[in-house]
C-alpha cells in the first residue's frame, strides 16, 4: 500500500514539473509553440495573451495533447535557454571582475573587497571626484609632455608640426559639417587612397631591395635575405596575436627593462667604487704582473705593435726592479700566437679562441695572492680582478713611469 501511494505522489510531482516546464517554454517563445503544438489556426494562437494564460492558475497547460516529438523539441528548447542564460551570466560576471581589476590597477578602488553596490552616496561621490581628478592629471601630464617635445623641436620641425595640426583640425571641421552618407563615402575614398599609397610604398621598397641585392656579394645577399625573412616572420607572428598575448609580451618587455635598469644602477655603483680604488702607485713585492697587451696597444691601423708593448714593459720592470724582484711577468694578447721578439724575464701568452680577459682572471685566481697587479683600462676586467682581491692599474699610470710610449687610437 505504501509503495502505491508513494508512486502516485511521484507521478503527481512529475506531472507538475512537466506542466511548469511547458508554461516556461510557452512564455519564452510564442512562434515555436505555435508550430510545435500542431494547431490548425496559428493566427489565433499568436493573438492569444499568453501572459494572461500563465497568470490565470485555473487554466492549466494540457500536455497530453502534445506528441512525443513536440515534447522532445520542447525539452531541447528549455535546455538551450538554460545554457544561454548560464553563458550570459558567466560573461557578465567576467566583465564585472575585469572592470573591478582595472579599477584596482588604476588606484580608483584601493581595497579589492569594495564593490560599487556596497558604497554609500558620499563614497560614490568621492570615487567620482577621484576619477575626475585622475583624468585631469592625465590630461595635464599629456599637455606638459607635448609642450616639452615642442620646446625641444627645431624651427623647421615645429613649422611642419603646426602645418600637420592645422590640416587635422580642418579635416575635423569638415567631417562635422558632413551628413552620414557623405561621411561614409569620404571614409571609403580615404581607405582606397591609403591602400594605393601602401602598394606604392611596398613597390618602392621591393625595388630598393633588388638594387641593394645586386650590389652585394652572393654570400652577403643570402644573409640579407635571411634577415628580411626573419623580420617578416616576426611581424606576421605579432600580427596574428590576440590582444591578451600582445599584453603578455609587453609585460615581459617591461620586466626585462626593469631588470636592465637595476643592473645599470648596480654597474654605476661599481664603477664609482672602482674610480676611487684604482691603484696609482706600484706596490712593493709584486708576485704577479699581468699586462693586457691588446688594451695597451690601442686601436686603429696605426696602433702600437706587440714588440713596442713588450719593450716598454721591460723598461718599466728594469726601472722598478725592487718592486718586481720576485714577480712573474706575463703579457697577454688576444687571438692565435703570432710573431714577436722575446725578451728574458717576460712571458708572452696568447688567449687563442678564449677571450683574453677570462684567461687573465683565471691566472689571478690560480695565483691566489693579493700582491697580483693587472695593467688594463677595461673597467669590467678591473672589477673582476678586484673581486679576486687583486689590484688593477690604469695603462697611463703604468706607461708614465718610463717616457716614450703613447697610446694610439687612430
Amino acid at each position: 500500500m505504501n509503495t502505491d501511494s508513494e508512486n502516485k505522489v511521484e507521478m503527481k510531482l512529475v506531472m507538475r514539473d512537466q506542466s511548469n516546464d511547458a508554461t516556461e517554454s510557452v512564455h519564452s517563445n510564442e512562434q515555436e509553440l505555435a508550430t510545435q503544438l500542431n494547431a490548425n489556426d496559428a493566427q489565433t494562437l499568436a493573438k492569444y495573451d499568453w501572459k494572461k494564460h500563465v497568470k490565470d492558475k485555473s487554466k492549466k497547460f494540457d500536455k497530453r495533447k502534445l506528441t512525443p516529438n513536440t515534447r522532445a523539441e520542447l525539452r531541447k528548447v528549455r535546455q538551450q535557454v538554460k545554457a544561454e542564460r548560464k553563458r550570459v551570466k558567466q560573461e557578465k560576471a567576467e566583465r564585472k571582475f575585469k572592470k573591478k581589476e582595472q579599477m584596482i590597477k588604476n588606484n580608483e578602488i584601493v581595497d579589492e573587497v569594495i564593490v560599487k553596490k556596497k558604497l554609500t552616496k558620499e563614497e560614490r561621490q568621492e570615487l567620482k571626484e577621484c576619477r575626475k581628478k585622475q583624468k585631469e592629471d592625465k590630461i595635464k601630464k599629456k599637455k606638459e609632455k607635448l609642450q616639452k617635445r615642442l620646446n625641444n623641436m627645431s624651427p623647421n620641425s615645429r613649422n611642419r608640426y603646426d602645418e600637420r595640426r592645422q590640416i587635422i583640425e580642418e579635416r575635423r571641421e569638415m567631417k562635422k559639417k558632413m551628413t552620414k552618407e557623405e561621411l561614409a563615402e569620404y571614409k571609403t575614398k580615404q581607405k582606397e587612397i591609403g591602400k594605393k599609397k601602401k602598394e606604392e610604398r611596398l613597390l618602392k621598397k621591393a625595388q630598393k631591395q633588388i638594387e641593394r641585392l645586386k650590389k652585394l656579394t652572393p654570400k652577403r645577399a643570402s644573409k640579407f635575405q635571411e634577415r628580411t625573412a626573419a623580420r617578416q616572420a616576426k611581424y606576421d607572428k605579432k600580427k596574428g596575436m590576440t590582444k591578451e598575448e600582445k599584453k603578455e609580451v609587453k609585460l615581459q618587455k617591461k620586466k626585462t627593462k626593469q631588470m636592465t635598469k637595476e643592473e645599470r644602477r648596480q654597474r654605476k655603483e661599481r664603477y664609482t667604487y672602482l674610480k676611487q680604488n684604482w691603484t696609482t702607485n706600484i706596490p712593493n713585492n709584486v708576485d704577479l704582473l699581468i699586462v693586457d697587451g691588446n688594451n695597451l696597444r690601442g686601436g686603429g691601423p696605426h696602433r702600437n705593435s706587440r714588440d713596442d708593448v713588450i719593450e716598454h714593459v721591460h723598461k718599466v720592470i728594469t726601472k722598478k726592479y725592487h718592486n718586481f724582484k720576485n714577480a712573474k711577468v706575463i703579457v697577454m694578447f688576444d687571438h692565435a700566437p703570432s710573431k714577436y721578439n722575446p725578451i728574458d724575464g717576460i712571458e708572452v701568452q696568447f688567449s687563442g679562441n678564449v677571450i683574453a680577459d677570462d684567461v687573465i682572471v683565471k691566472l689571478v685566481r690560480q695565483h691566489g695572492s693579493s700582491e697580483s697587479l693587472v695593467i688594463t683600462c677595461d673597467r669590467e676586467l678591473a672589477l673582476r680582478i678586484m673581486d679576486l682581491k687583486g689590484k688593477p692599474m690604469r695603462n697611463k699610470s703604468f706607461t708614465s713611469i718610463c717616457p716614450g710610449f703613447t697610446m694610439k687610437h687612430y
